[in-house]
C-alpha cells in the first residue's frame, strides 16, 4: 500500500494493555438497541439525538439499509451484534499499533474531526507525528463520524490526498 487515509484510526498511545470490557465505548455498545418494527423506524430514532441527528440524511439512509437485516420473525436488527461490538471496543487498547508506528512507512494522512471527542486534533497530530510520512487534517464542523456527515468533504479530501 502507497499510501493511507485514515479517518480517526484507533490508536491508543503507550503499550499495550490487556482487552478491558469496561472500556466506556464497550460499555455504550452493549447498551444500544439492536432491534426495530421496521427500517423506518430505525432511521427515525437515529435521526433524532446525537451522534446520528448530525448525519447526511443520505448518508444514515445507507447506515440503516446496510446495516439492518429482517429476521424470521418479521423484526429488523443490527446485522453488527452490540455484543460484537463492544468486543472490538474491548480490545482496542489491547492492539499496540502506538509502538509500532514509527515502523511504517507508507504515506498516511490521519484525518479527524474538528468536534471529535474520540480522535480530538491533538491526538491525530501526535499520531500523524510517529509516522514517518504522517500528516494531520482536521475536517472543520464535524465530530467522529465525519465521513457520514460530510460525504462530499470527506470524498474531496480523500481525492486531493490520492492526486
Amino acid at each position: 500500500m502507497r499510501r493511507a487515509w485514515c479517518y480517526e484510526p484507533v490508536v491508543i498511545p503507550g503499550e499495550p494493555g490487556d482487552p478491558n470490557p469496561d472500556f466506556p465505548l464497550a460499555v455504550g455498545a452493549r447498551r444500544r438497541r439492536a432491534t426495530w418494527d421496521t427500517p423506518e423506524e430505525a432511521y427515525r430514532s437515529w435521526a433524532a439525538r446525537p451522534p446520528f441527528a448530525d448525519l447526511d440524511p443520505d448518508a444514515l439512509a445507507a447506515y440503516v439499509e446496510d446495516g439492518l437485516r429482517r429476521r424470521s420473525d418479521g423484526a429488523w436488527e443490527l446485522k453488527c451484534a452490540p455484543e460484537d461490538e463492544a468486543a472490538t471496543y474491548a480490545h482496542g487498547p489491547a492492539h499496540g499499533l502506538w509502538p509500532a508506528l514509527p515502523t511504517i512507512h507508507t504515506t498516511v494522512r490521519v484525518v479527524c474531526g474538528e468536534r471529535s471527542d474520540a480522535v480530538p486534533p491533538r491526538l491525530a497530530e501526535r499520531i500523524a507525528a510517529r509516522l514517518p510520512h504522517g500528516s494531520v487534517e482536521v475536517m472543520g464542523g464535524v465530530g467522529h463520524f465525519g465521513p457520514l456527515e460530510a460525504p462530499g468533504a470527506a470524498s474531496a479530501s480523500i481525492l486531493a490526498f490520492n492526486d
